[in-house]
């Protein structure tokens, strides 16, 4: 400072602060000398808006391992901050609200490494903050995925159900179930706790469930072969369907997904899945008797990746069919048998947000998990009859084992 103001030079000065306490007092001793002397005083801030936070632990990790990101510090004039700053960034888990303080090491030329090491597993929120203030891409939403291999401790099991088939989650993180036998469909909070019941004359045996984004519930009914939607207050506001082979018929209509807002219906009887919008209004159909490929002997269920492919079990074939986006076969995974690596009677599936494969190996009384390659990776559970199975959006996986005094396992 004191060579520059010899020089009756321009200065740049980071404001006092966001620099260590003992250039604080060099610059406000400077800056008070430099105003004796009318020389300019140019003050630098750091633009909020322009640092950056980047890498994949802004997004995804791993419960157990470290996740890293790096976060870039800049002034208002674009520059990289030259000065020490105090980069912090917190992780807080929705689960249950726990918070991990990240690990910051300057990499030099303000360039910051940020590690974390999730403990529980689904959404966290992520705030990265500078010199106390969050830089401007702050909060950010990740989520830590839990290993399929370290899926199979139990955690919960649901008991009081009858008969549970088709189950779904709705957007509190509740459980939808089928119970097919005593004609109802029942709400439970991840807890365990029945929230809600909904019971109609037109449900003769609920089989399949799904949930849209409104919350509105649709059930396939085995018997009936019917298709019924009710409100989220479990107000009964369409049936459609018959027993029949036309396009819109139905024969022992099985477990039911809502993908890209249509309701994809594995009409098990008719040996095919049906397409319609939320309406109930028929769209398409793809599928037919057989075991060649694109052809089922009942299809149970159906479940789409991230890329848009779709997996559907085709249980009395004991394998899995993928399709592509436009229904177009892909390939198949697996074969009968009863190894670890094989299926029998595949029914319930559902891919995770960590695109694995989850599947209910009815056969072999497992949950069998394979990559989107078809490769396996593990199988866990011990289940008398598991039928149907889904993950909700904390990675928690639930189960249903279909008999008389039934039960849904969570892992």
């Amino acid at each position: 400072i004191q060579e520059q103001c010899a020089k009756h030079e321009r200065i740049n000065l980071v404001p006092a602060e966001v620099v260590n306490v003992g250039v604080r007092v060099a610059c406000a001793e400077g800056i008070s000398d430099l105003c004796q002397r009318n020389i300019e005083v140019l003050v630098l801030p750091v633009d909020l808006t322009k640092c950056t936070a980047e890498g994949p632990g802004t997004q995804v990790a791993e419960v157990g391992k470290s996740a890293q990101f790096t976060v870039r510090t800049v002034y208002q004039n674009g520059q990289l901050c030259r000065e020490q700053l105090v980069v912090k960034a917190e992780l807080k888990s929705v689960v249950n609200d726990s918070v991990i303080h990240a690990k910051v090491t300057s990499k030099g030329r303000q360039v910051y490494e940020v590690t974390y090491t999730p403990k529980v597993r689904g959404r966290h929120t992520l705030v990265v903050m500078v010199n106390g203030t969050q830089i401007a891409s702050s909060p950010f939403q990740v989520f830590a995925n839990i290993h399929p291999t370290q899926l199979g401790k139990l955690v919960r099991v649901v008991e009081g159900v009858v008969d549970p088939w088709g189950i779904a989650v709705n957007s509190k993180q509740q459980l939808v179930i089928a119970e097919r036998d005593v004609k109802k469909v029942t709400v439970f909070d991840r807890e365990g706790k029945k929230i809600q019941t909904i019971t109609s004359e037109k449900l003769s045996s609920p089989s399949g469930v799904a949930v849209d984004k409104d919350d509105n519930i649709y059930v396939s009914d085995l018997n009936d072969s019917s298709l019924l939607k009710f409100s989220k207050e479990g107000k009964l506001n369409k049936v459609v369907g018959r027993k029949g082979t036309q396009p819109g018929d139905f024969s022992g209509p099985s477990i039911i997904k809502v993908i890209n807002d249509k309701l994809y219906v594995c009409d098990r009887r008719n040996h095919r899945v049906q397409i319609l919008n939320t309406d109930l209004e028929y769209i398409n159909c793809f599928g037919c008797y057989g075991d060649g490929d694109g052809q089922f002997t009942n299809p149970n269920d159906i479940a789409q990746d991230r890329a848009g492919n779709l997996y559907v079990t085709d249980s009395y074939n004991n394998r899995m069919q993928v399709f592509d986006c436009e229904r177009q076969f892909l390939s198949t995974f697996s074969k009968r048998g009863t190894t670890s690596k094989q299926l029998s009677n595949p029914r319930g599936i559902c891919v995770g947000s960590d695109q694995f494969i989850y599947v209910c190996d009815g056969g072999n009384h497992c949950v069998s998990v394979f990559k989107t390659s078809g490769e396996f990776v593990t199988s866990f559970g011990q289940f008398s009859n598991p039928a149907g199975i889904v993950i909700d959006d904390d990675g928690f996986l639930y189960v249903s084992n279909y008999v008389t005094v039934g039960q849904v396992h969570i892992f």
